[in-house]
């Protein structure tokens, strides 16, 4: 059977493939950056994190692209759809980049925010209470969740266009507390409504950290930790994982294999890694 509305045509589930669309986030350290790295290769790193790129081993199909020091206006240039910065990427995925990783969110909403302040202290609305970094205000809180939002959409639909991957890293935050002094919610260190609005747009959510030196990955919220998610994993019965992987030698699964895996099962959920 042919359905067609509005000139679209519909595809049966049974011929979709999917791709993988992920935030993981979590402590600083506990790596996550080398947990994108195992996702399918050639992958390009957006890299926003000073010295980030030093957890990866090093690989002949991991490219870094540092944007560390780069001028806090960069960010306006991912803004923009047609922006030279965004079309070299599409270039790059075009060429034959399988997954692009912009690590990190946090480091790109900070160059954000100070770039945001600067363009909301020329707007005139804002000429009696000028936004500053000591107190950014609604002028400058808003430039920056624009800049991140606009960031993350544009990276999306071009990895949509062509069918490849795409992850975002960041940290957590201070988390908020109690009268008692009791952390009752812990986040993405994005601010605002970036914290709903990005982690949407995504399949997968997930936090992970070090516990003793395992690394757990979490797939569902766990007090006081949100959000997370998976379409992946079958986490009916448990929700989290020990990932088992080793970054000197680069050996164990990760992210393609358990892509692989997905695929196989036609693209129907999987058991939690063992």
């Amino acid at each position: 059977m042919e359905i067609s509305i509005g000139g679209i045509r519909s595809t049966p589930l049974t011929e979709r493939s999917e791709r993988f669309t992920a935030i993981i986030w979590g402590p600083a350290k506990s790596g996550k950056t080398t947990l994108a790295s195992t996702a399918p290769k050639p992958i390009l790193f957006l890299m926003f994190d000073p010295d980030g790129a030093a957890s990866l081993k090093r690989d002949q199909d991991i490219h870094v692209i540092d944007l560390s020091k780069a001028p806090d206006n960069v960010v306006d240039r991912f803004k923009m759809s047609g922006s030279q910065e965004l079309k070299d990427i599409e270039k790059a995925v075009t060429d034959g980049v399988n997954t692009v990783v912009l690590d990190s969110l946090t480091s790109f909403g900070s160059k954000a925010l100070v770039h945001g302040i600067a363009m909301a202290q020329l707007m005139p609305q804002h000429k009696d209470s000028k936004p500053s970094l000591e107190a950014p205000g609604f002028g400058g809180y808003g430039m920056k969740s624009m800049f991140v939002n606009r960031a993350v959409v544009n990276l999306l639909a071009i990895t949509q266009r062509h069918n490849k991957n795409f992850i975002c890293l960041g940290h957590e935050d201070a988390g908020q507390k109690s009268r008692e002094g009791n952390i009752i919610k812990q986040t993405l260190m994005l601010g605002s409504s970036l914290v709903v609005e990005i982690p949407k747009d995504v399949n997968e959510v997930w936090y992970m950290h070090d516990m003793n030196g395992k690394h757990e990955v979490l797939l569902r919220p766990r007090f006081p930790l949100t959000p997370m998610g998976s379409r992946m994993f079958d986490t009916r019965n448990a929700s989290s994982f020990y990932w088992r992987y080793d970054p000197v030698e680069g050996k164990g699964e990760g992210i393609g294999s358990w892509l692989d895996q997905w695929k196989s099962n036609g693209y129907n959920k999987i058991s939690l890694p063992k």
